[in-house]
């Protein structure tokens, strides 16, 4: 039984630093005519928007540990969430001069670069030098990674921390050098820090030093405890430090959105597949799914312990939390699974003498690209409706700090550079959503304006506004009411 694969040649050559500095290069040149975008692109406004208004919170404050976001509030609302680590680098690097955005993709970027270079190293050790390359370019190309690689998002933060653990933890199996083991110990923390799920490594962790020192040595071993408390105390650390400093805290709980806080285990089940179907196209590519499918096979057959823990674990994770939580950015893990199990297929045909097998291989590559590239020049374009709104409601210089804007998307009071409420939406529990009694409570607060975007404007609300407010400006696309010119 071995923990890795068949493998050939585990050092770095020439040909190794070639094939990562031309992929490297390729990659900063295809991002590079959309790297100024706004936040307001066709996915993940709402997140990408709150990352560049923390960043820009933190310039205000200095104080890179209490992450304060712009709604729910109009002093804005400090909340408990991941190590802002992209917003703080951004606010530091502002002084640059160079433009927010353009900044803080820059900077998702590179550690998206750093992470596909933690791949080819990781599938170096498993894979033959051909193979590595492959699953190298289909973690590249998968629609996800493509996407996220560049977003104003922890995501390829998460990516970087997590194939460095991995990288580490395998290499502190060939070695056992305590060197590999602490710098395990150090991205897990991190990956942790930046996606709580990232905590499902330890599964594979644990495995992995059981059979390497035996599960008496591994308790009796002073490593193992500096280890815990590096790789899960420093995360529960900040959590709970962070809990204490919100207002407001969204990390807290997450497992009640889970499989134990669901009465329904058949429609919990049924609704997370229904959730991968309509979204597989878009995270993974059907190509890649396919060889996955074949690696894992080959996998089991040749027992790969490595591969087959990480695939295990991370079944679990996305029964546990993808199949609650239904968010297609908590599936980054899965694709770099999916991407050694692809390498494990390719590596089974790289030692054959036909030259049609790469031939073959490169087109599974061109296929899976396809659906990747695709997909990012969709979802990478600015939205032209937000772009015309946002723009139209930076002209009104008087809403800043003052305002409440219907709608669950917090985008336009990002967009706007200003503190103020979402209204209209029954979801937020942190104050009334009644009509009368939510004005009633934006009034006290010092809310002066209310917006109401048309297209997401509630009719009951919306005339509940017309017949007692007068509108103080209006465009296309929104009205402006005052609330302290009643009809």
């Amino acid at each position: 039984m071995e923990l890795g694969g068949q493998r050939q040649n585990k050092g770095i050559t020439w040909g190794d630093l070639l094939f990562l500095m031309v992929l490297s290069f390729g990659i900063c040149l295809f991002y590079y005519p959309r790297l100024s975008h706004p936040t307001w692109e066709m996915y993940d406004s709402w997140r990408q928007s709150d990352t560049l208004a923390m960043a820009r919170n933190m310039l205000k404050t200095g104080n890179f540990f209490k992450p304060m976001l712009n709604y729910d509030g109009l002093k804005g609302n400090y909340v408990q969430l991941e190590l802002p680590i992209l917003p703080a680098l951004t606010c530091l690097l502002l002084p640059t001069g160079l433009d927010i955005h353009y900044l803080a993709r820059a900077i998702s970027m590179v550690f998206y670069l750093a992470s596909c270079i933690y791949f080819y190293l990781l599938a170096n050790q498993l894979f033959s030098k051909g193979a590595s390359r492959f699953a190298s370019l289909f973690y590249v190309l998968a629609p996800l990674t493509l996407k996220y690689g560049r977003a104003i998002m922890p995501e390829s933060l998460v990516l970087c921390f997590f194939i460095g653990s991995l990288y580490h933890l395998y290499r502190f199996h060939e070695s056992g050098s305590l060197v590999q083991f602490y710098l395990t110990g150090i991205f897990t923390s991190l990956t942790i820090l930046q996606k709580i799920p990232g905590a499902f490594t330890g599964l594979l962790i644990l495995y992995v030093v059981f059979k390497k020192w035996g599960f008496k040595k591994t308790f009796k071993s002073p490593h193992t405890y500096i280890f815990g408390l590096i790789s899960l105390g420093l995360p529960l650390l900040y959590f709970y430090q962070a809990s204490q400093n919100s207002t407001t805290n969204y990390v807290n709980g997450i497992a009640s959105l889970g499989i134990f806080g669901s009465k329904n285990l058949r429609a919990f089940f049924l609704g997370g597949l229904d959730f991968l179907r309509a979204s597989y196209k878009t995270t993974f590519s059907p190509v890649l799914l396919v060889l996955a499918g074949l690696g894992l096979l080959l996998t089991l057959y040749h027992r790969r312990d490595f591969l087959l823990g990480l695939f295990l674990a991370y079944s679990l994770e996305l029964i546990f939390i993808v199949f609650s939580i239904k968010f297609q950015y908590y599936m980054v893990f899965h694709v770099v699974v999916l991407a050694l199990l692809a390498g494990e297929y390719f590596n089974y045909f790289s030692y054959s003498k036909y030259k049609f097998i790469t031939f073959i291989c490169s087109l599974l590559v061109l296929v899976h690209g396809y659906y990747g590239i695709k997909d990012y020049l969709a979802m990478t374009k600015v939205n032209e409706k937000l772009d015309r709104e946002i723009h139209a409601l930076q002209e009104k210089e008087y809403l800043k700090d003052k305002v409440a804007i219907n709608g669950a998307n917090p985008i336009y009071l990002n967009g706007i550079l200003s503190y103020g409420y979402r209204a209209d939406v029954p979801q937020i529990r942190d104050y009334p959503w009644e009509p009368e009694a939510q004005i009633a409570f934006f009034k006290d607060q010092g809310v002066r304006y209310y917006v109401s975007i048309k297209d997401q404007a509630r009719e009951d609300y919306d005339r509940y506004y017309m017949d007692r407010f007068q509108v103080i400006d209006q465009g296309p696309d929104f009205s402006i009411y005052d609330l302290e010119r009643q009809k």
